[in-house]
Order: C-alpha cells, then structure tokens, then sequence
C-alpha cells in the first residue's frame, strides 16, 4: 500500500524530531504562511482505502495547535480489496480531488459548523528526497465509526442522533457547497469523544462518546464536485437516503431490519426534520414502492 521508503523516512523524521520545510504554501486565513511543520505522530491507517499518509503535526509559524497532515504520492496506491470494486483514484488524483473539495467547502459559511474539518491550506513538502503535494487540515477530536460497536456501546436514541446528523450533513455538504462526498461509510466519519476517567488525569484514558457529539466527515478523496447549483427542492434526504439503509443496518447504526430504518427516516425528514429545514415530502409511489415526492406534487 505504501511507499516503504517514504514512510520509513516519515517515521525516522517523527523519531528524531527533526523540521520538514514546506514550500509553495497555498495561504488561508487560518494558516497565512507555513515554513515547516513538525510530526507528531504518524497514521498509517488500518485498511486500504487510504491512498495518503496521515500526519500529526505542529506548525511553524504556530498558527493552529496541531494539525493533519495528508501527505499524497502515486507510490501509496492503495490495491482493491476485490476484483469487482472500483479502482481507487491514485493518490494524485485524491490530492487534486480533496483540495478541490475543501476548498469549495470552506468558501461556504452557511454551511453547519464542525460537519468537515477545516481547512487549513496546501503545499509541498520533501519526503525521501522528492517533493509531495500536502494538505493541511484541522484535527478533529475524536475516531472514526469504523472503531465503534453502536449496538453494544450505544442506545437506540444515541445511535438515531448521530445518523442524523450524518445524513443532514451530507445532504447539507450537497446542496450547501455543491461537493457529493462518494464514499461516505463508517471509516471515513469522525464521531467527537471525551476520555472516561476516575477524576485523575490520564493522557491515555478509555475514549467514550460524548453525549451530543460532533459528527464530521472526513476523507474527500473520493468526491465529486459541481459546477452548478443544486438548488434546495430535492434537498430533503429522503430523497436520497431511502436507498442507502441496507449497508447502514448492517454496520449497526440503524434498525434491526431495512423497513424499520425507512420508517425512521419517514419519520425524521418527512415533514421537513429538525427545525424544518428541509422541504415537506410526502409518500409517492414508483413501482408498486413508496418513493418521496415534493408535498406540493403528491397533494
């Protein structure tokens, strides 16, 4: 999966602590300039989706506390994990892919707070004597869906909140900024975290979930954005969503059955959700199936 030869100049670097210089820095307000960052830790990830090495880093100048550092190159393609599956972008084309998303992301201050990390800019930095495109990102607290069992460690009510706000924030991301995340699963949603302690402090506390965690999503590698306006008509997830409950039953994060997880989503969006921000729908039917249809056309 990885360039072994960078990585293991990555891990030297992290152990001896030594500065990585950045060079041609791509400034946002967060993060103006950049000279060098340093690694605190190194993230290789526990599976082969990630075509990046993830960094953890301080930077110079000290604009933000830590950071994530994304570091791309065409010697860490990842490899499929079947025939069938989609060949993944190469790391080349997820850096382009994900700058191009973020950037489009953070232009879009009406978009929810905290549902994609921020942005912090791009850049190159030497790794094994050659220069590799960066992203830099802010470190979301917290782990990913993936490292969580809901249904052991979670209640019905705790499970049904967190996927709401997966599923608005991905229709939010959508319709708010034009940018369709296209591998939207567990491993790539980070859910907010606090350590459980015994009143002492322990730096290497168990993590528990808090109790109205920030849900973000992560990992744009895989996205598409638009050109044009979406507009807000089909905004409601339902419109989308009713497809997409099978593999989120199975990870645990829905009902027991397909059905169920419809009704609640039926439930949550149908007469415009929390606040109602999202269009009324109501129920259609489209081959012998119930289907949402914009109240306004099924009255």
């Amino acid at each position: 999966m990885y360039s072994i030869n960078a990585v293991r100049a990555l891990v030297q670097t992290y152990h001896t602590g030594a500065n990585i210089f950045v060079k041609g820095w791509e400034r946002t307000s967060k993060v103006p300039s950049l000279r060098k960052i340093t690694i605190k830790e190194v993230k290789l990830g526990d599976d082969g989706h990630n075509g990046a090495v993830v960094l953890v880093v301080s930077t110079d100048p000290p604009s933000v506390v830590d950071a994530i550092c994304k570091v791309y190159d065409d010697a860490f393609t990842p490899n499929r994990t079947s025939s069938w599956e989609e060949a993944p972008p190469t790391p080349t084309e997820a850096f382009e892919k994900e700058k191009e998303a973020y950037k489009k992301l953070s232009k879009k201050s009406s978009l929810p707070c905290g549902i994609t990390p921020e942005y912090y800019g791009c850049g190159k930095i030497q790794v094994d004597g050659e220069y590799r495109p960066m992203i830099l990102l802010e470190h979301v607290r917290g782990k990913p869906l993936h490292h969580v069992n809901p249904r052991a460690e979670l209640s019905a009510e705790q499970r049904q909140e967190i996927m709401r706000k997966i599923v608005e924030a991905d229709s939010d991301i959508l319709f708010g900024a034009n940018v369709r995340h296209d591998d939207l699963a567990p491993r790539n949603i980070v859910v907010e975290t606090e350590p459980v302690t015994d009143g002492n402090a322990n730096a290497n506390a168990t993590q528990k979930i808090k109790s109205d965690p920030r849900v973000c999503l992560v990992d744009f590698a895989q996205s598409t954005c638009f050109t044009k306006n979406m507009g807000t008509d089909y905004k409601n997830p339902l419109f989308r969503w009713t497809m997409c409950v099978a593999p989120w039953t199975d990870w645990g994060w829905l009902a027991d059955s397909e059905e169920e997880g419809k009704q609640w989503m039926w439930e949550t969006w149908g007469e415009g959700g929390k606040d109602g921000k999202y269009p009324r729908v109501v129920k259609g039917v489209f081959r012998g199936q119930p289907e949402p249809v914009l109240s306004s056309e099924g009255e």
